[in-house]
């Protein structure tokens, strides 16, 4: 079974450079990589807002453990659906996880 909470946000991050294109992705990555939650949750935050799906789905995760944010599992699920509503993998995944649990 898989443990969605040891899931690392670095790994997704780093894949989504390219896709997010926001100026605070490599600062979210940074911050994220040494632990420092709330600023990497602050530079994914606009470019979910807008609409990117990968960030979407980073900012889910993170309410999901609660990194950066207190642990909010409805705001998890919302952020993974805005997510999987444009086709994200692992966010439709992790959306269906949610409905299972």
């Amino acid at each position: 079974m898989m443990n969605w909470r040891h899931l690392g946000l670095a790994a997704l991050v780093w894949t989504a450079a390219p896709a997010i294109g926001h100026a605070g992705l490599l600062e979210a990555q940074a911050a994220y990589n040494a632990g420092d939650y709330a600023t990497a949750f602050k530079e994914l935050t606009p470019a979910a807002q807008i609409g990117d799906a990968e960030a979407q789905a980073l900012i889910a995760g993170m309410y999901a453990r609660g990194q950066g944010t207190e642990a909010d599992l409805d705001a998890a699920a919302e952020w993974y659906a805005r997510a999987a509503d444009q086709g994200h993998l692992y966010a439709t995944t992790m959306l269906g996880w949610f409905y299972m649990r």
